[in-house]
């Protein structure tokens, strides 16, 4: 079952001279925290720490998977930053919504 959430960025941003403006996001897995604590150590913000996992929940269509990183979430406009966490909190429903008998 697909529990991805789709959205478009109100801005956006350039990467490789692409207008970047697809997101989406996929629900948390265990791997995403672990990840983010070994990329960014034990003694990081919370903040930081809780933008370092929500990079490994998303992707933005025309970048290529290997080049997410936690400074494009970090270099986001706060409104499109708003919109990625919205399409994360999305994906999460999904995955705890009821199962059809």
């Amino acid at each position: 079952m697909d529990f991805s959430s789709t959205k478009t960025l109100p801005i956006g941003f350039t990467h490789n001279g692409q207008k970047i403006t697809q997101v989406t996001a996929r629900p948390v897995m265990v791997r995403h925290s672990i990840e983010a604590i070994e990329e960014l150590g034990a003694n990081v913000s919370q903040a930081r720490l809780q933008v370092g996992i929500e990079a490994r929940q998303v992707r933005f269509e025309g970048v290529p998977e290997d080049e997410h990183k936690i400074d494009m979430l970090l270099n986001l406009a706060d409104a499109d930053y708003s919109v990625v966490v919205a399409a994360i909190d999305e994906a999460e429903k999904k995955q705890k919504a009821p199962k059809p008998a």
